[in-house]
């Protein structure tokens, strides 16, 4: 019960992550997409690091939370 329980544990925190991470990619594409008719360049650029920062918590959801159940082997 102990192992099994862990790594399914953090199977589901990497899903909830990647999830995180996709709302924050919607919400930043929709600020996006409203900015497009505003003169403000800084609205636009606010949204870019949205989308960015939507995209980080993805990769961060799929690579590096997996990494916590496995065993990371240093070379």
């Amino acid at each position: 019960m102990g192992i099994e329980t862990f790594e399914k544990g953090i199977e589901i925190l990497g899903n909830i992550t990647v999830i995180a991470g996709l709302v924050i990619l919607i919400f930043g594409l929709v600020q996006l997409f409203t900015s497009l008719g505003s003169q403000n360049s800084d609205s636009k650029n606010h949204s870019g690091y949205v989308i960015a920062a939507g995209i980080g918590v993805m990769v961060v959801g799929k690579v590096l939370i997996p990494m916590i159940s496995g065993e990371v082997v240093w070379s």
